[in-house]
């Protein structure tokens, strides 16, 4: 499942600059849940982008300039 996404979605922060960005390569099945993660944890301009084939493969977020806890 997620728990990647979710993982860094929250450890991410720490380490980036806000305003900072992310691009991850997603499966298609998975993008709302992702999407998900990003928001709750602050992470803002979240787009999907979709490869050839039409499908979601593609995530985009900034760095939220507020890092909550862990």
């Amino acid at each position: 499942g997620c728990e990647f996404y979710k993982y860094f979605a929250s450890h991410l922060p720490l380490i980036l600059r806000p305003g900072g960005k992310i691009v991850w390569e997603i499966s298609p099945y998975i993008q709302k849940p992702v999407c998900q993660a990003l928001q709750e944890k602050g992470w803002t301009d979240i787009t999907v982008q979709q490869d050839y084939s039409g499908l979601d493969r593609m995530v985009v977020a900034t760095c939220p300039s507020s890092v909550e806890s862990v």
